[in-house]
């Protein structure tokens, strides 16, 4: 290669220099239709998501009967998904910082929907614990995605709140198929009827995949960086189309020493180390009790003697909870900022749990102590997203987050599986409720301790 041509290469520092007027030219305006389309479309696939995710937690009573599981078995189907979820953080999601934002958004809503279908199929303990490991695999490939696209594609004033407000449409995508289980318990959640739950999720979800072909731009900032044939022209298209102007010409590509790092060790390198070791150990310990709260509070309640309607509601309440707490996270980043925002609402979920786990109390007051626990839970761990999309720069945003969630995702699998076990030996619900507070203490601490990251008054 000639000379000129390697003079053409910029240096990682004149580079970041030219994305950042880039980024400029999107965030520092306000949201165009686009950008607000793009958000709702992320959130629309967050939804989906926790349709996905949560409809086993409210069938998993009845498919208990008909596959005749033990809480160990149930436990384990639990973390199947949860498993696959993990192996698609640390796998799946990264590649959208190789390949792009849009094709691992297409794969991973095929998998989901292929898992679900299967899994609306399945005829033994096994069979559905592969369609859930495969529809946790889908999952985990698109959320860290999202996350970034939220965060790119947002004015820098509505960034924090566009990435909570795409992680509370998790819990309402939860909500809803706790509706769908509610209103038709009668027929779907009977021996056999809880196939047509599965269905019902999977065909939502398939029919997400032509709106992300049409709908959703590829990340500006990975075209400007990875520069595939035709970017400048693909760039010029997603400006336009955002209301903004032209670039005069695409930035110099990056030397090769620049991007040749692997992503885990620049992630555990100096200037980010620290950081990445807080917030893998917050998300972790968060993790644990987080899925361990939505996978068996619908068996928990009916375990407790509520009838499966009132389990059902239950699982609906938690989830109407963490909807609340999640949209309350950009007010409150705002007011008190991130780190005090998930150490503090982890701090208000131990105290209720405790009185869960040791108070006697009516369907109507349980059900009401039980939104309060998803809201704190909840809206407290999805401040971890915009904590950790904010800690990373752009070239390492997904990856970052997706090794955040899928080392975190450990203590999802471990979590489900141990309650699994606890509930098999009898172990009183006090007890239980002690223990997975525990991991909300340690990962409050870990939030806590990320000072460089909060931008406080």
């Amino acid at each position: 290669m000639p000379d000129s041509a390697a003079a053409m290469r910029a240096t990682s520092a004149e580079f970041d220099d030219a994305l950042g007027a880039l980024r400029a030219r999107i965030a520092d305006a306000p949201m165009s239709p686009l950008q607000v389309a793009v958000v709702g479309l992320c959130l629309l696939l967050n939804m989906l998501d926790g349709m996905d995710v949560v409809a086993l937690s409210f069938a998993a009573p009845v498919i208990a009967e008909e596959l005749k599981l033990t809480p160990g078995q149930v436990g384990a189907l639990f973390s199947g998904g949860l498993f696959g979820m993990m192996i698609g953080c640390l796998f799946v999601a990264p590649r959208a910082d190789a390949f792009g934002r849009k094709p691992v958004l297409l794969v991973s809503l095929t998998a989901i929907a292929a898992g679900m279908f299967v899994a609306a199929a399945a005829a033994s303990f096994e069979q559905l614990l592969l369609a859930r490991a495969v529809t946790g695999l889908g999952v985990g490939g698109i959320l860290p995605a999202l996350a970034s696209v939220a965060t790119e594609f947002s004015s820098a004033r509505r960034r924090d709140t566009s990435v909570g407000l795409v992680q509370g449409a998790w819990p309402l995508g939860a909500i809803i198929t706790g509706v769908i289980a509610g209103v038709i318990a009668g027929v779907v959640l009977t021996s056999g009827g809880w196939r047509t739950l599965f269905v019902l999720v999977g065909a939502f979800t398939a029919a997400a995949l032509p709106l992300v072909a049409w709908l959703m731009p590829e990340s500006v900032e990975f075209l400007a960086r990875r520069q595939p044939p035709g970017a400048k022209a693909r760039i010029d298209a997603i400006l336009a189309r955002l209301g903004r102007e032209p670039l005069p010409a695409l930035p110099p590509a990056p030397r090769p020493a620049a991007v040749a790092t692997s992503i885990l060790r620049r992630l555990l390198a100096p200037a980010f180390a620290g950081t990445t070791i807080r917030l893998w150990l917050g998300v972790f310990f968060g993790f644990i009790t987080l899925y361990t709260l939505i996978s068996w509070v619908p068996t928990f309640a009916k375990t407790s003697g509520m009838s499966l309607e009132m389990a059902i509601h239950a699982g609906t309440a938690l989830n109407a909870g963490a909807l609340l707490g999640s949209a309350a996270i950009g007010p409150l980043a705002t007011r008190i900022g991130l780190r005090r925002l998930i150490a503090s609402s982890f701090a208000v979920a131990v105290v209720l749990m405790a009185v869960y786990g040791h108070a006697s109390l009516g369907n109507v007051a349980t059900l009401v102590l039980i939104l309060l626990i998803g809201a704190t839970v909840q809206g407290g761990f999805n401040a971890y997203y915009p904590t950790t999309a904010r800690a990373y720069p752009a070239e390492l945003r997904a990856s970052g987050i997706g090794y955040a969630v899928g080392i975190g995702r450990v203590g999802a699998v471990a979590g489900p599986l141990v309650a699994g076990w606890f509930l098999a030996a009898n172990v009183p619900m006090s007890t239980l409720f002690l223990v997975f507070s525990v991991p909300l203490v340690l990962s409050g601490i870990a939030a806590h301790s990320l000072h460089a990251l909060d931008r406080e008054r």
